[in-house]
């Protein structure tokens, strides 16, 4: 069997107080293992802002996607590059 890679680049992430996080809103090649670090990272970054914005979550989840994508992005570009 023949698989094919495949990495997620949609934005935007959150819809109101909602968001994908992780592999649900950038998957991306496993070439350089970063995958699950960019997850932790999302976390991490996540749990920081909720104390920044007191657990404001349409404040915590517009400032998430819009600090975190262009990162997501460059990861996932470079992986592909090197594949």
């Amino acid at each position: 069997m023949v698989g094919r890679l495949q990495d997620v680049k949609c934005y935007p992430w959150k819809y109101g107080s909602f968001c994908l996080i992780g592999d649900a809103a950038h998957a991306i090649f496993p070439h350089y293992g970063q995958g699950l670090n960019a997850s932790l990272e999302d976390c991490m970054f996540i749990d920081t802002l909720i104390d920044k914005h007191s657990g404001n979550w349409e404040a915590i989840t517009d400032e998430f996607q819009t600090i975190r994508k262009p990162n997501t992005d460059a990861v996932s570009d470079l992986s592909k590059e090197h594949f």
